[in-house]
């Protein structure tokens, strides 16, 4: 990493700063998997820290990884948080992410877009579903009074069919 311009005015470190955050080429693949210049991740506690480390830019939206009080941008195949995990239980569904959080599902329940499953969990929280996780909301799809929905011992959540990219 080259180090900043010396006599540099504050405007000039910012904008130096800003460019190495996104020089770094991190990156997270659809599936979860993380990368750096073409070459996955393999160190398991390497991947659960950068899992824990993932967030999004509170002024901007996009991804970013985040170690101690560092940050860098991390580009994304789609949105940087996928559900692992649906546990319905008696406070209702619960989606555990990747970053190792859980939430309950909320009463709007889940979107289609394509052939992929999404919930919004929370303020930029929207989550999409791994393929194990989708195959497993598939055990609990009925068709209800008013459409598709999921339905566990715990309650009923409407599935809304979105066109792809939507």
């Amino acid at each position: 990493m080259p180090a900043p311009p010396k006599d540099a005015t504050p405007a000039e470190l910012a904008d130096w700063l800003e460019a190495m955050r996104r020089g770094i080429d991190l990156r997270l693949d659809s599936e979860g998997a993380w990368w750096h210049e073409g070459a996955p991740f393999a160190h398991a506690g390497l991947i659960a820290a950068f899992n824990r480390g993932l967030d999004v830019h509170p002024e901007t939206g996009e991804a970013i990884l985040r170690v101690g009080d560092r940050w860098c941008y991390v580009k994304c195949e789609g949105t940087p948080f996928l559900v692992r995990r649906l546990v319905p239980g008696a406070n209702g569904l619960q989606a555990t992410l990747n970053t190792g959080e859980t939430y309950p599902v909320p009463p709007e329940g889940f979107i289609t877009r394509g052939a992929h499953v999404y919930v919004r969990l929370a303020p930029k929280r929207e989550a999409r579903l791994n393929r194990v996780t989708q195959a497993r909301l598939a055990e609990w799809l009925i068709e209800g009074p008013d459409g598709l929905q999921v339905k566990t011992a715990t309650g009923a959540w409407p599935v809304r069919v979105t066109e792809a990219g939507r």
